[in-house]
């Protein structure tokens, strides 16, 4: 795979033909771009799912949402929901005694 022709399917002189070693560099960066959007975008669903779960529970118990004093401030609110997406990320891939099977715990 990278012989001479492989790396330079042109030859030396370069008649501008691209190497299989440039068209996987190129394939992977524009996968990797495609995935970053992805994962962004299921992160930016998922924040506003945990978001829309406050404003709904401090609707069912009479508490301020959009005024008054102790309304709630869509920015704290936002950076609150990320922290409890990113806590949720980190239990979820920590590994735990129970799931590793260790029993030191239980005693």
């Amino acid at each position: 795979m990278f012989s001479a022709d492989a790396l330079l399917p042109g030859g030396a002189d370069g008649d501008g033909a691209q190497s299989a070693l440039d068209d996987l560099v190129e394939k992977s960066h524009k996968h990797a771009v495609g995935v970053s959007k992805e994962l962004r975008s299921g992160i930016r669903e998922s924040i506003e799912i945990l978001a829309n779960e406050v404003i709904a529970q401090r609707i069912a118990g009479n508490k301020a949402v959009y005024d008054g004093p102790n309304r709630v401030d869509a920015k704290v609110l936002t950076t609150q929901c990320l922290g409890v997406y990113l806590h949720g990320c980190w239990c979820c891939s920590t590994p735990s005694p129970v799931r590793a099977g260790h029993r030191a715990h239980q005693r």
